[in-house]
């Protein structure tokens, strides 16, 4: 069996290194959605990172906030579809000249 929790409690503990980057929160992130079938945490994760990258001009961080924008647009998309939204409706009313 795979040691999930050993694994979350590893990236924890290096997000606490000073200095490391987003890294560990990258790694927590596709723990949570690969492994734990957790896609809120994992979003807020893509979302902190997203936020971190702001700050920053890390080559590697703007990397990974680039994955982030990927993952979340995705999930955004993948959520709007559960709840029965079509993603490329717009938010226009209808006209009502046309016939």
């Amino acid at each position: 069996k795979e040691d999930i929790d050993g694994a979350l409690q590893a990236v924890r503990q290096a997000s606490l290194i000073r200095g490391v980057g987003v890294l560990p929160f990258v790694q927590e992130a596709l723990l949570r959605e690969h492994w734990l079938q957790d896609r809120e945490g994992s979003l807020a994760l893509w979302k902190n990172i997203l936020d971190e990258a702001e700050q920053s001009s890390d080559p590697a961080v703007i990397l990974q906030a680039f994955r982030a924008r990927v993952v979340l647009e995705r999930g955004a998309t993948a959520l709007q579809a559960e709840a029965g939204v079509d993603p490329t409706a717009t938010d226009q009313a209808p006209d009502e000249g046309t016939p």
